[in-house]
């Protein structure tokens, strides 16, 4: 992680704004924030920590406890963080307001400008995801809070491991562990499945060992055989008799064919007269059908005639009507032309009227304009009056404002502030001995409720395992009473081989299922698994329980008074009321004092306006004047009384007018234009259709002359009669065709009735029932033994199924108990069921361990001077925990091993900044381990001497190269002189301020 800005507000001591961008210091790599006691540089971490996990970088702190103080309650707190981490920019966001005495929390993440969660939780689940370390994690491999450095040393192998396993990620290895554990699992139950699977087989088979069921099997091969004989000879039988019986079903179907041909013949021979009819009937209609042009040629002749006709009437009626609509067309024509001067007198009164609304219109603009000068005018008077209002009203609050800053007395802040931060640190303190019991109280529930659940797991575990015997005990006694039921008096026993069987066994009451026994192993499994994960949990509670008590005892024997929490309460009241009415009483002066400032402002801008307010009332009166002198001498030529209104209705009423004439003028005269083209073309029409009339008269006669000439010749009598044949002409195809075929089936007939008579000459019918009994005996007898043999196949091959089924399951058993030995042995190993207790992730950690120990010692070695080194703890000291990652130091000058717990403050400190150093640079060469690009450390350097304090400098400014941000806190003089580029916190009344210098 690269640290980028971090902006502050309203945190700790800083009330106001404060920036930092951590990027100035990268081409320095190690940066120093120093400042007196209490000035805030710790805090600078908090907000780091704050930002990213939503706490402080100090267990104990609380919310309420990252507040400044002095800050308002409008005034939410603060903080927003730029990292870079993997290539990926990121922003987080986080604000506290208060609401009485509540907090409201607000979060939000951002990556390159993309909101990725804007929920307080959300937004921490998100950050631990992409960072990959759980806030206790951050603070002791990125951040040593102040004080905490020894908790890098000395943190239980448990802790170590879950911190080492977040830092390199290794939770792969603990995937494999689990892995093998579940290959073994899933081998043991397949295992025990086969196993199953195989008794299952033979009781099915009804057999006890494959040998009998083999024996069996060449049983039913031999009859098989002697059935497969037997249907052969029924099979060439049963051909002999369906060839005979087919050659008589072809004879019996030619006598069929020869008397069905002899009664279709006479059918035929009965419908020759009636065939005869329809001969004669299509001998008139092939006459007809030549005649049929020429009626047809008359009948169109009639017709058109007898429309010409129609049409002439019609005409006629047409060319009356015509007449008298001309006529009254032309009377209305001259009525209209007399009124012509009528319409040129109202177009001249339209245009004068045309020139009185021009001027009207002028009026009344400047009637509006002097209407509008009027109204600003009046609204000028009015602001002017208010002007003067407004500056007698300024100069008495001015007067009045004076005289309430000379009375206000305005107390000292300082000692105020001091009684009221030291009354909340007491007050803080004792809520948090109220927070420690609250919590001692949840943990003794918990622990009373983990007891119940305890109990309650070991009597189902009891009852399960007492169930899993009894259904083991079943399925043994079923087993013995399986074998029992196959002795036979004088065999031998196939379990002890003898052949007196005194006791045989007895029928079990039930029968348990082998997959019944492995789901309740499964289930006996999880609830020791379960039983497990409980009593780990109450053993870590009661560790809880213990912390809690000491440090609730350790707390109240430093501060008696924190035990009295309400009257802590009601001193932190009485402060903040203090101090909050002192504040009270200088903002109100300083409010004052502006109020003040704004009025003589006001006071100066009123008496501008009054000025301009005068000279525009000047130009509004010069204005009006010029408006009055042209109204009158627009109104002087037009008629009193006149109006807009009057002038338009009067326009309207002349357009109307002069527009209704011209409209009937141009309507009546395309009128009579169009009445005398349609008379003209009416004639026209009517010439035509009489001379078309006469032509047609000729050419009827003519036709009917040679119609009566062609129908005698027919043999038709008349007109009639040729109509009636016409109408038949449909049905001389169907005659045709009906003749041809009666004729062709009559033929055909014959033909076969005089073939079959020849061939069948001297034949007699045949018995096809008495052949199809035989053939039917026969069928029967190979459907019998057809069933036989596919009950035969059947049974062989359900054996057969059976015995290749045994011989596969033998294999796999073969094979799955080399696997369950196999994995359930890697199992055992990698889960540290050895010698040295150590589990393959745990292995894997040590390595990682001992490579950051290697780097850590000769850091450390180095800055003591060549005295101390660390090591791993490999020898298994406890049966009962696991080894590998407990912590030694080695004193070459004592030259023996021993804890590190007993190192002095300063050589822890040296110890821990070794460790958290090489920590950081083994992940950076690791590929999979996550980059720390920065680390961060809260004071420890004033325990050191001189001569560590400068080795361990010398150390830090190496990490430049590395690529690393190192970041120290500190009071210590020597390092401000030794490291050029820091920031300096600076406390101040109205909160702390930070000064950065290169």
């Amino acid at each position: 992680m690269r640290p980028g800005q971090l902006r502050i507000q309203a945190f700790g001591p800083y009330l106001s704004r404060a920036e930092v961008d951590f990027r100035r210091f990268e081409p320095y790599g190690l940066f120093l924030i120093s400042g007196p006691t209490g000035a805030g540089k710790s805090t600078l971490f908090d907000a780091l920590t704050f930002a990213l996990y939503g706490e402080a970088s100090l267990e104990e702190k609380s919310d309420r406890d990252l507040r400044s103080l002095k800050a308002p309650p409008e005034l939410p707190t603060e903080v927003d963080f730029e990292f870079e981490l993997a290539g990926r920019r990121l922003r987080v966001l986080r604000r506290l307001r208060i609401t009485g005495k509540t907090f409201t929390k607000e979060a939000a993440l951002w990556e390159e400008g993309r909101l990725l969660a804007q929920r307080p939780t959300e937004v921490t689940s998100r950050l631990r995801e992409i960072l990959g370390f759980t806030a206790r994690e951050f603070r002791r491999v990125l951040l040593i809070p102040q004080g905490r450095f020894r908790e890098i040393l000395l943190s239980r192998a448990e802790e170590r491991e879950a911190l080492l396993r977040a830092v390199f990620q290794t939770e792969r290895f603990l995937a494999l562990e689990e892995a093998f554990r579940e290959e073994a699992s899933q081998a043991r139950r397949r295992w025990e499945g086969l196993v199953a699977q195989r008794e299952a087989l033979l009781r099915s088979a009804g057999v006890e060992e494959e040998a009998a069921l083999e024996a069996r099997l060449k049983e039913l091969a031999q009859e098989k055989k002697a059935l497969a004989e037997r249907l052969s000879a029924l099979r060439r039988r049963r051909q002999g008799l369906e060839r005979e019986l087919e050659e008589a079903l072809k004879l019996a179907r030619e006598f069929e064919r020869w008397a069905a041909a002899e009664k279709e013949y006479r059918k035929l021979e009965a419908l020759r007269p009636e065939a005869e009819a329809w001969r004669r009937d299509l001998a008139i209609l092939q006459k007809v059908e030549a005649l049929k042009p020429l009626h047809e040629n008359l009948l169109r002749l009639e017709n058109q005639m007898a429309r010409d006709r129609k049409e002439i009437e019609d005409l006629a009626a047409r060319g009356k009507k015509l007449e008298e609509d001309l006529h009254r067309t032309r009377q209305e024509w001259s009525r209209l032309e007399a009124r012509r001067p009528e319409i040129e007198a109202l177009r001249t009164e339209l245009l004068r009227l045309a020139e009185w609304r021009k001027r009207l219109l002028e009026v009344r603009d400047l009637e509006k304009k002097a209407r509008k000068l009027d109204q600003e005018t009046e609204a000028l008077a009015r602001e002017k009056e208010a002007c003067q209002r407004a500056l007698a009203e300024a100069e008495r609050e001015l007067e009045e404002l004076d005289r309430r800053r000379q009375t206000l007395e305005l107390p000292e802040l300082a000692p105020l502030e001091e009684a009221c931060l030291a009354a909340a640190r007491d007050l803080e303190a004792a809520k948090e001995v109220s927070r420690l019991r609250e919590n001692l109280s949840t943990v003794r529930k918990q622990l009373e409720e983990l007891e119940a659940e305890i109990r309650k797991l070991e009597k189902a575990l009891g009852e399960g395992k007492k169930l899993l015997d009894r259904l083991r005990a079943l399925l043994k006694g079923h087993k013995a009473w399986e074998l029992a039921r196959e002795l036979a008096p004088g065999s031998p026993c196939p379990v002890c081989g003898s052949r007196k069987h005194p006791a045989p066994a007895c029928p079990p009451e039930e029968v348990p299922e082998p997959e019944r026994l492995l789901q309740l192993e499964e289930d006996l499994f999880g609830l020791r698994k379960e039983l497990s994960e409980r009593r780990g949990r109450q053993e870590s509670l009661l560790k809880e329980e213990a912390r809690l008590v000491s440090e609730i005892e350790r707390r109240l024997s430093a501060a008696p008074q924190l035990a009295d929490l309400q009257a802590l309460e009601e001193a932190a009241l009485r402060a903040r009321k203090a101090y909050e009415e002192a504040r009270r009483l200088h903002r109100e002066a300083e409010r004052l004092s502006r109020l003040a400032t704004e009025k003589h402002q006001k006071l100066r801008e009123s008496y501008r306006l009054r000025e301009v307010l005068e000279e525009r009332l000047k130009e509004l009166t010069l204005q009006k004047e010029t408006f009055q002198a042209r109204l009158g001498a627009l109104l002087e030529d037009l008629p009193p009384g006149l109006s807009l209104a009057t002038l338009e209705v009067r326009e309207a009423e002349l357009q109307g007018k002069i527009q209704e004439s011209e409209k009937a003028l141009e309507a009546l005269r395309e009128q009579k234009e169009g009445l005398q083209r349609e008379k003209e073309a009416l004639a026209a029409r009517l010439s035509e259709i009489e001379r078309r009339l006469q032509e047609a008269e000729k050419d009827r006669k003519a036709l009917e002359g040679q119609l009566a000439e062609k129908l005698a010749q027919a043999g038709l009598s008349d007109r009639d009669q040729m109509t009636f044949w016409i109408e038949r002409l449909d049905e001389r195809e169907a005659l045709e065709k009906k003749l041809r075929e009666y004729e062709g089936r009559l033929s055909r007939f014959a033909a076969e009735v005089e073939e079959l008579r020849e061939r069948l000459s001297g034949k007699e019918k045949p018995d096809l029932e008495a052949l199809r009994r035989r053939l039917q005996e026969i069928l029967e007898e190979k459907r019998r033994l057809s069933a036989r043999q596919g009950a035969l196949a059947q049974e062989e091959a359900a054996l057969g199924e059976r015995a290749r089924e045994l011989r596969r399951l033998s294999q796999e058993l073969r094979e799955a108990e080399a696997r369950l030995r196999l994995f359930e042995g890697l199992s055992r190993l990698l889960s540290g069921q050895n010698d040295r207790r150590l589990s393959f992730h745990r292995f894997v950690v040590s390595a990682l361990l001992e490579r950051v120990l290697v780097r850590a010692s000769q850091k450390l070695s180095r800055m003591t001077g060549g005295r101390y080194r660390l090591l791993r703890e490999t020898e298994v000291r406890d049966r009962r925990r696991a080894a590998g990652l407990d912590l030694l130091v080695f004193d070459a000058w004592a030259g023996a091993t021993r804890p590190v717990a007993t190192l002095s403050g300063g050589e822890s400190f040296l110890a821990a900044l070794a460790l958290a150093l090489s920590l950081s640079e083994v992940v950076q060469e690791l590929a999979g381990g996550r980059p720390l690009g920065c680390l961060f450390i809260d004071e420890g350097f004033g325990n050191l001497d001189p001569e560590a304090l400068e080795t361990a400098l010398s150390v830090l400014s190496e990490l430049r190269a590395g690529g690393r941000l190192v970041g120290l806190i500190s009071h210590v003089r020597e390092l401000a002189e030794r490291i050029p580029a820091g920031l300096e916190v600076l406390p101040e009344r109205a909160g702390s301020r930070l000064r950065l210098r290169l």
